[in-house]
């Protein structure tokens, strides 16, 4: 279960971690590292915050895994066929593959500890599927899945989980028959959704899986060793991995992970120069100063477009016509002066893909409204009839570091509707922007929309209603049939119905995308081995050395 622990024990183990020695090869290591947020589970069928997919994405393996330079690994599965009309997948697992049971999950397991089949087979898999295209998961990568065979009738209840196109053909070989072709469909199994599920061990937890280390199992290169409530998660060199035993480490190179809780850039930076942590996060204004700096390499990746968002909850931003009113009467060039971009495509990022390809190449850059005056007159009267007031106050949440250019954005709001429009700012840390946007707790915010998933269609996805990372609190059933069409199209009408829906979003105002933005990673001096997801989001720590 989670525990406190006294602070000053914290601080000497981050020092022990910090200054254990390594093997000669930088093997051995106890990476340290920081996480925005504390997990409230780690559930792989259900975690969305990038957060808690660091951590179980390192403590889990699925078939396959992204490699050091972005290309699909076999994983779990030591090899996999695709039929010559690419709608059948047949995985070979290895057979040397074992569940880690800690001693906390054993009290789970109880009487039968004793019995357990502590491999990994195909079946973990099946359930595991099952699990993320079941109506009352709610699990956020299931549109990913869908072209899944019978997968759509699954998960809207019209068909049971039996029939879906997922079977084991025997303990060791995994068959997935897809409705039509996808391209994409093996980056999709690299999600959180898909890391295998023991259907025993799930049933035994009483609906409390990954609530804490009593309620996990594990199969991949680390283990969870210790949750410290509201200060980190260390994980350990799974001995089990492949049943390895005393050789894992050649296989395995660090020793532990040490998941710091910690979103303060300030403190970030202080902790990557001393080589306390071994990989940070880092704002674009840090990475260019430490691209100077000769002991820390510089990682960056495009897949964030910073953005104004609308709480499509909020009683006020719920109605469009105040939402356009701002976005027609905004001075977008105020932003891009500020940060030197160039103006964002859309809401999709440059990195996105589609059937292997950049999205974006594909389709036509979607027209952002602004600085249209009339109009945003015209919209913020009949927004201000629908709510029956004669005057308006809003507050848009920035990060401290934005400050500056909401207030000149403001000013042009301000000139455009006059006295009876009043809009204020409240500026706070980036960590604490995240943190209040993830919960809801905001009308407007100037913020980066990390777009965590590499496929085109998973980024769309996510604003469709109800989906766990819609952090606009967006719901459109035009919108949501856009989204069930997508899966059900292939090649340029696939990318035509991503855009089609990119521009139904942007035109319904919930969110005005302004610039790309690349996402920016510091690695200290000496570390290296670490893969990156395309999108940046994830790091895989199996082969990281640090000397």
């Amino acid at each position: 279960m989670k525990r406190k622990i006294p602070a000053l024990i914290l601080c000497i183990a981050l020092i022990l971690l910090t200054f254990t020695a390594c093997g000669s090869d930088g093997s051995g290591a106890k990476i340290v590292t920081p996480v925005d947020l504390e997990p409230e589970f780690l559930d792989p069928q259900i975690v969305s915050d990038t957060s808690a997919k660091n951590i179980v994405l390192n403590c889990f393996e699925g078939l396959v895994v992204y490699g050091e330079n972005g290309e699909i690994m076999p994983a779990a599965a030591e090899s996999f066929d695709v039929s010559a009309d690419e709608l059948t997948y047949t995985f070979n697992l290895r057979k040397n593959l074992q569940w880690r049971i800690t001693s906390a999950a054993k009290k789970t397991l109880g009487e039968k500890a004793e019995d357990f089949d502590n491999r990994v087979l195909a079946k973990d898999f099946v359930f595991a599927l099952e699990r993320a295209l079941s109506p009352e998961t709610l699990c956020p990568y299931a549109n990913s899945l869908l072209c899944i065979k019978n997968a759509s009738k699954v998960i809207s209840g019209k068909l049971e989980k039996e029939q879906l196109g997922v079977k084991a053909a025997d303990d060791f070989t995994l068959v997935i028959k897809l409705e039509k072709k996808d391209s994409d469909f093996l980056d999709a199994l690299t999600s959180p959704a898909c890391m295998p599920c023991n259907e025993e061990f799930f049933n035994l937890t009483k609906g409390r899986y990954g609530l804490s280390t009593e309620y996990l199992i594990y199969n991949g290169p680390f283990y969870i060793s210790n949750w410290a409530e509201k200060t980190s998660i260390s994980c350990r060199r799974n001995d089990t991995y492949h049943s390895l035993g005393e050789n894992i480490s050649s296989e395995v190179k660090p020793y532990s992970i040490y998941f710091s809780f910690n979103n303060e850039q300030e403190t970030r930076d202080d902790k990557l120069k001393d080589k306390t942590y071994a990989l940070a996060p880092l704002s674009e204004e840090q990475a260019m100063q430490f691209s100077q700096d000769k002991h820390i390499k510089i990682r960056a990746f495009d897949s964030a477009v910073t953005s104004i968002i609308f709480n499509c909850s909020d009683e006020i931003t719920s109605v469009s016509e105040i939402r356009k009113a701002l976005a027609y009467g905004m001075d977008a060039s105020v932003f891009l002066e500020k940060f030197g971009k160039k103006a964002a495509y859309g809401i999709i990022p440059s990195a996105a893909t589609l059937a292997k390809s950049s999205y974006r190449s594909q389709v036509q850059n979607v027209k952002i409204n602004s600085q249209k005056n009339r109009q945003a007159i015209s919209f913020m009267k009949d927004g201000m009839d629908k709510l029956n007031v004669n005057d308006i106050e809003l507050t848009i949440l920035s990060s401290t570091e934005n400050e500056t250019a909401v207030r000149g954005a403001m000013q042009s709001w301000q000139s455009v509707f006059g006295v009876k429009f009043g809009i204020s700012v409240e500026a706070v840390s980036e960590g604490e922007l995240q943190s209040r946007i993830a919960a809801g707790n905001y009308q407007i915010a100037l913020c980066d929309l990390k777009f965590t998933d590499v496929t085109a269609e998973n980024a769309i996805s996510r604003f469709e209603s109800g989906a766990r990372n819609n952090v606009i609190n967006f719901s459109s059933k035009k919108f949501d049939n856009l989204i069930s069409q997508i899966s059900k199209s292939n090649g340029s009408k696939k990318a035509q119905t991503i855009l089609e829906a990119e521009k139904y979003l942007i035109s319904s105002c919930a969110v005005i995308p302004l610039c790309e933005k690349a996402t920016y990673y510091g690695l200290a001096k000496g570390v290296s081995g670490i893969a990156f997801s395309p999108t940046g989001e994830v790091a895989y720590y199996k082969t990281a050395i640090q000397s």
